[in-house]
């Protein structure tokens, strides 16, 4: 039996389950005017609080555990939950106007950022779990070997250098799309490195996800 109730902006999910099952995940990004259906075990009630005055995002119980995100307009929030143990969690809800292959290259921008700034773990959670990593040097499986990989040859952010990713052809298909890019590494101490990249996406949970990389 599922019953709802809404006591403070909040919607109460009420289930005769009492089985408990740990939610991980990083968020959701969402277009305006898009809807995404989320499931989140043994959920007791959520919210979402927006960062502003608008609402950024419409939130409803569609069933046991499950949620729909509809976008309404473009600004961050965040969701929040409370589960049936009486455990708490907040996930980043991001809404967004621009078109896809816009908002495939703000991804590259902002992973070129992370590189830049010395984050590798940041620039590595762009990855699937199972993702592939191809380069003239090997295949490596996996994001946690991706990031083993890049720590081992970049042992600091000097010698990581500054990454520019410049997406010469890109193609959307549904929830998967391929960017071709050239990439370049600056160094103030160094000649520039420079070569390609074809990058595979899937889109999970509205987010964009590395599934392949074949760098060279």
């Amino acid at each position: 039996m599922l019953r709802l109730a809404v006591k403070s902006g909040w919607i109460a999910v009420m289930v005769s389950m009492t089985s408990f099952s740990a939610v991980a995940g990083e968020g959701w990004d969402l277009r305006v005017g898009a809807s995404l259906e989320v499931e989140i075990p043994a959920l007791a009630k959520a919210n979402i609080g927006a960062m502003g005055e608008k609402p950024i995002a419409d939130l409803a119980v569609v069933g046991n555990g499950r949620l729909r995100l509809t976008g309404m307009s473009e600004g961050d929030a965040t969701l929040s939950v409370v589960y049936r143990s009486g455990e708490k969690a907040s996930f980043p809800l991001r809404v967004f106007r621009r078109t896809e292959a816009e908002e495939l290259t703000a991804y590259l921008a902002r992973q070129a950022a992370a590189w830049s700034k010395g984050d590798l773990d940041g620039f590595c959670q762009s990855y699937a779990d199972d993702a592939v990593f191809v380069s003239p040097s090997g295949v490596t499986k996996g994001r946690a070997e991706v990031l083993a990989r890049y720590k081992k040859k970049y042992p600091d952010a000097k010698a990581m250098g500054k990454l520019a990713l410049e997406p010469i052809d890109l193609r959307v298909s549904g929830d998967s799309a391929t960017v071709a890019a050239k990439w370049t590494l600056t160094y103030p101490d160094k000649p520039p490195a420079s070569g390609h990249t074809v990058v595979v996406f899937i889109r999970y949970n509205g987010r964009w996800r590395i599934v392949h990389d074949a760098s060279m």
